[in-house]
């Protein structure tokens, strides 16, 4: 490792590619899922086979090249004015200016070098010095850049704090509302609300769907009760991967109170979309939700992108193919398009509003008795719908 002041020697970061984790028990229980889905969902075994096997496919194909590359050694090099990396499992070194890069951090067990619009990763037991190094490399980076111009300098630690502060932020709503999502489907499904007898619509209206009609009656609490609800196993798999995927960026940018203000904003308005824009409709799902948060993200990326760090920023295309997906709605009968433009609308609403309040300030760590309280008031919404939906109080 050279000095840090030694700007004519290279930079190394010495990294050795390591033997991959084998997890041949999540692999089997992802397969048992997919059968067990395959089965409730009615879909023809040779299909659920055919995925199952792609699935080990690619898994035995990662764990293969990974293999293969055991033992090699995947230095992250700086000399002069470039930056050369290995991908794990390439055969050639990449190359870029050094003003590229943008980060270089631990997470989650791994090593990450964030070059340009790229991440590399690296595991971390492969990381030769341990953190020391990876610190002395950075110290090292730091000056070179300091050396040749201070605003790439200035550029280099702001990224790098930016993304310190954001990515060691919980997520812990966001798994909350995901974990209270599943259970309430799993207690629908144990209690038999999903029977093939034809008259789930009548159930799904007895446990609080969105029905406009009986909203416009007077019945406003199944403006938030039908985002607790789901028409079957693929509707709420779809709605949790989602909310796993925008949630956390959210919540980890905006704090607890802006991932739920947009979260059960966006709820409320889609629901009303349902009640304006397609009055003989009963919905349900957290779909509208997601609009909401998705819609945020794609603001607060699109506006205020220096807001985030680099590889949370949502492309224009991106955002455009998430507009697409919900104006596809407009041609399926099965998807309610008002609900997912309402939960949207409420989505960037609310984010607007919470920019114009400050993010940082949103992040800071509420009193430890109110988020206590906080998530007990969460748990027992989510025991006394559950006990709703179980015992049929509706019904």
């Amino acid at each position: 490792m050279a000095d840090a002041s030694g700007s004519s020697e290279p930079l190394v970061l010495e990294i050795e590619a390591v033997a991959p984790p084998v997890h041949g028990g999540a692999a089997v229980a992802v397969v048992l899922t997919l059968a067990g889905a395959g089965w409730y969902l009615g879909v023809t075994p040779w299909i659920v086979a055919l995925f199952a096997a792609l699935f080990l496919g690619l898994v035995f194909t990662t764990w293969r090249a990974a293999r293969r590359d055991l033992g090699r050694r995947h230095d992250v090099i700086v000399e002069g004015d470039a930056i050369e990396l290995l991908r794990i499992g390439a055969r050639e070194r990449e190359r870029f200016e050094l003003a590229a890069l943008r980060y270089v951090q631990l997470r989650d067990g791994r090593v990450v070098v964030g070059v340009a619009n790229q991440d590399f990763m690296y595991a971390r037991a492969g990381l030769l010095g341990g953190e020391p190094a990876l610190e002395r490399f950075v110290a090292g980076v730091r000056a070179r850049l300091a050396e040749r111009d201070p605003n790439q300098a200035a550029a280099f630690e702001r990224e790098r704090a930016q993304y310190e502060d954001v990515s060691a932020k919980p997520a812990s709503y966001t798994q909350m509302t995901a974990v209270i999502l599943a259970v309430l489907y799993g207690v629908a499904f144990a209690a038999g609300v999903y029977e093939d007898d034809g008259a789930l619509g009548q159930r799904l209206i007895a446990l609080g769907g969105n029905a406009p009609a009986l909203v416009r009656g007077g019945e406003v609490y199944r403006l938030f009760t039908a985002n607790l609800l789901h028409v079957g196993f693929a509707h709420v798999a779809l709605n949790l991967l989602a909310i796993l995927t925008a949630g956390p960026m959210i919540e980890r940018v905006l704090g607890a109170w802006g991932f739920g203000a947009i979260y059960l904003a966006s709820g409320v308005t889609g629901a009303i979309g349902t009640v304006l824009g397609a009055p003989a409709t009963v919905t349900v799902g957290a779909s509208t939700s997601v609009f909401g948060l998705f819609a945020a993200w794609a603001y607060l990326s699109l506006r205020h992108g220096d807001a985030l760090p680099r590889p949370w920023r949502m492309t224009l295309l991106t955002s455009l193919a998430l507009l697409g997906q919900g104006l596809l709605g407009a041609f399926l009968p099965e998807v309610d398009f008002f609900a997912h433009v309402g939960g949207a609308i409420g989505g960037l609403a609310i984010v607007v509003a919470l920019v114009r309040i400050g993010p940082a300030r949103l992040r800071r760590d509420p009193p430890a008795w109110l988020r206590n309280a906080t998530r007990a008031l969460l748990l027992a919404y989510a025991a006394a719908t559950a006990a709703v939906i179980y015992l049929g109080v509706f019904a």
